[in-house]
């Protein structure tokens, strides 16, 4: 029962993906696959995670984030081509969802956390960590709060107001070598989850620029990277992978996580699209 489910809800997908530019209800996408509206809306939530026009508007705005990146179109364009009603409803929309304007995702280029058809699945291969002992490491680092729940679209967005401009350019003062950033995520319960994005440093004089300090210990650590991909799948593959070093990759293996001290580093301007994760380890006793 639940495939003839997933197959239903395929077509339904399929139908989206033909007609998504266009006026698209609930009502005409429970119709293309069979469904009664109530029975559509419940079932593709539990197969997709999406309700429909939750679906609908993040593969509207993915595919505008390509367009505003690979053409010359205006905004105005890139709008109606995308299947806004209007230039100020895109602007509204884009800037809630990822946090940065459309104009300024244009200029810095960074990671947005895009959805692409999730019916179109390819098999992704996981490289095998390099194990090895590191020494402390001390960042001087932005924080924000969010909760287990808003995380995966909270912290993107705290990475795209990161590189907009100021918090960058204030880190990039206290550093005289090539950049690479460094993300870790502090859960302390469901609804207080703290996240931290900064830099390598020993700079110490901070209190007048809203930066905390973290450190992290000396210990030997299973180095990930992610799989390389491009700028709209990268943010999506960095959570799969998260994913797969956590359900598959450590139970599997003769470690466990030896702290809390898990982080992520990436070269924004390297445009490589592939990040390390770091996990502290040790022999499971």
């Amino acid at each position: 029962m639940e495939m003839d489910y997933k197959e239903h809800i395929e077509k339904a997908l399929f139908y989206i993906e033909k007609h998504l530019f266009e006026k698209l209800t609930n009502e005409l996408c429970a119709k293309s696959c069979g469904y009664s509206e109530y029975h559509f809306l419940r079932i593709f939530k539990a197969v997709t995670g999406y309700t429909p026009m939750d679906y609908i508007r993040k593969r509207r705005l993915t595919e505008a984030s390509k367009l505003l990146l690979e053409t010359d179109m205006s905004l105005e364009e890139i709008a109606f081509n995308s299947g806004f009603n209007s230039i100020e409803n895109f602007i509204r929309v884009f800037h809630s969802e990822h946090n940065v304007t459309p104009g300024l995702y244009r200029q810095t280029k960074s990671s947005l956390h895009l959805l692409n058809p999730i019916f179109i699945t390819t098999k992704i291969e996981f490289k095998q960590p390099i194990i090895k002992k590191m020494d402390e490491i001390t960042i001087i680092a932005y924080r924000f709060k969010t909760n287990m729940r808003d995380r995966h679209y909270d912290i993107p967005k705290f990475w795209n107001k990161y590189h907009s401009k100021k918090m960058y350019d204030n880190l990039t003062r206290l550093i005289n070598k090539n950049r690479v950033d460094i993300g870790y995520c502090k859960v302390i319960s469901d609804e207080e989850v703290y996240y931290y994005i900064g830099v390598e440093s020993e700079y110490k004089d901070i209190r007048k620029l809203d930066l905390f300090t973290l450190t992290f210990p000396k210990s030997m650590y299973a180095v990930f990277k992610s799989p390389k991909t491009d700028k709209y799948n990268f943010v999506e593959m960095i959570h799969q992978t998260w994913n797969y070093i956590y359900v598959k990759w450590l139970p599997d293996s003769d470690f466990i996580q030896s702290s809390i001290y898990a982080f992520e580093s990436y070269n924004e301007s390297s445009r490589s699209y592939s990040e390390k994760i770091y996990i502290p380890i040790k022999m499971e006793e």
